[in-house]
């Protein structure tokens, strides 16, 4: 068996108000890898909108090099 880590950032294009606003009203943002999930993702009001990021350890035989499907969500 193989552990790899794995860093997720994304971004959400709006202005800060639009992402503190979201993250006022309890939005936040989950992420599935392969399918699998939901991983919450820390979320961040940033001048260029709604940033989200989350650290991973990928557990089982990952091929070297191989990227997982990673969707996100922004959630209510």
């Amino acid at each position: 068996m193989t552990t790899q880590r794995l860093f997720i950032a994304g971004h959400l294009p709006m202005s800060r108000a639009e992402a503190q606003a979201l993250i006022d009203d309890g939005h936040g943002v989950v992420l599935h890898l392969w399918g699998e999930g939901p991983y919450p993702a820390t979320i961040t009001a940033t001048a260029t909108g709604l940033e989200y990021q989350k650290e991973l350890l990928l557990l089982g035989d990952v091929p070297a090099g191989e990227r997982p499907l990673v969707e996100a969500h922004l959630t209510e």
